[in-house]
């Protein structure tokens, strides 16, 4: 049986906040050490459940949180369309963890939960179990998450940020970024920014 800490419906309604979503938990016998899941169909009809492992010693609460912020994001993923059903691949389906874990939707997620913790308790995951390569495309993520998040209330309200802004929270130049304006009109959202290619060398960042 899961102990569920004093701030936890605080920190789900965190969840809820960021990604401007709903769902419910539920606690079930889950396979294994897997900690929590939710399910494509519950989510398209418009039920979204994160399920937690019943059978499952959580070690701390940062771990329980973590879990509710990385399903919780695949909630988002789904009802946003940033979810690609067809390429996905279930952890069953895969011979290395490895290969699992690089799916775009599991590195999105990571970096979702690893923001959400930084922003909710000041504490980053270390992703111990995860080679160094992989935990940079995380980090390197999380950190443009992370400002999102920040400065989601100045985003509302001027409906973008200043080009500087951009340039500081997606690493790209400024250059790069007011040629991407003058295609679309209008300053880039960061995810725009983010999923342009970046065609300088490879020495360079």
């Amino acid at each position: 049986m899961i102990e569920y800490p004093n701030d936890f419906n605080k920190f789900v309604e965190f969840v809820k906040k960021e990604l401007n979503i709903e769902f419910d938990i539920r606690e079930d016998e889950l396979p294994g050490n897997v900690r929590g899941v939710v399910y494509y169909d519950d989510i398209v009809s418009g039920n979204a459940v994160i399920y937690l492992n019943k059978n499952f010693d959580f070690p701390n609460i940062f771990d329980l949180y973590f879990v509710i912020a990385h399903e919780g994001r695949h909630i988002w993923q789904i009802k946003n369309n940033k979810f690609n059903k067809e390429n996905y691949k279930q952890r069953t389906e895969t011979e290395k963890m490895q290969e699992y874990n690089e799916q775009e939707a599991e590195i999105d997620a990571h970096a979702f939960a690893a923001a959400a913790m930084m922003k909710y308790a000041g504490i980053k995951p270390l992703f111990e179990m995860f080679e160094e390569e992989y935990k940079s495309k995380i980090y390197q993520k999380a950190n443009i998450i992370y400002n999102e998040m920040l400065n989601k209330k100045k985003y509302k309200e001027k409906n973008a940020l200043s080009a500087n802004d951009l340039a500081v929270m997606t690493g790209r130049s400024r250059t790069a970024i007011y040629k991407l304006a003058k295609r679309l009109g209008r300053l880039p959202t960061i995810e725009e920014i983010v999923n342009r290619p970046n065609h300088r060398p490879p020495k360079y960042k």
